[in-house]
């Protein structure tokens, strides 16, 4: 990584402090508008999946009205597998079967993941995240009208410290909403 390369990635990665003081290393948080400016989303990805290893938020939602752009689930899996203190990961909008599924390699620190408005994603998909990610304590999954019961169901039996559950706008029955206690 060149010095000028840093440019971007102090773009990208928010943090508490000035970055005068900051170290790479001491970024928490890293968000998908600034990945976007600079160098290019997947540079900056890269400089940031390489620098910044104490990312604890990755905000990678697709932007309404914005350039959409695409994220590989191997090149997810990839940057968490790196990036080992990720705790909350936001797809809003983007998510997919194959980014899901790369979810499992930040276990066992996930435990906030946001898929709202992901209408491709059924309960299928989210049964490999949900038996590899058993601490996810919130879960956001409104406008996802696929899925069901099933989903509900699993929740139950492999995320015992689940606090926070949005499931407005999917085929939910009341039934298994009780199952919640």
């Amino acid at each position: 990584v060149q010095p000028h390369d840093h440019e971007p990635v102090r773009q990208a990665c928010r943090a508490l402090r000035e970055w005068s003081s900051l170290r790479l290393s001491q970024v928490e948080e890293v968000d998908y508008r600034q990945l976007s400016r600079g160098f290019g989303f997947e540079h900056n990805l890269s400089v940031a999946y390489k620098l910044c290893r104490g990312v604890r938020k990755l905000n990678l939602a697709h932007e309404s009205g914005g350039k959409h752009i695409p994220l590989s689930g191997a090149r997810l899996e990839q940057v968490l597998r790196r990036m080992r203190m990720v705790e909350e990961v936001s797809l809003l909008g983007r998510g997919s079967p194959d980014l899901v599924k790369a979810l499992c390699a930040a276990s066992p620190t996930l435990h906030t993941v946001n898929l709202a408005f992901s209408k491709r994603l059924t309960d299928d998909h989210l049964k490999p995240m949900l038996e590899g990610c058993p601490n996810l304590r919130s879960l956001h999954l409104p406008k996802l009208q696929r899925v069901t019961d099933a989903t509900v169901k699993r929740i139950v039996q492999c995320c015992p410290h689940m606090e926070t559950l949005n499931l407005s706008f999917t085929a939910v029955s009341g039934a298994a909403l009780e199952l919640l206690g």
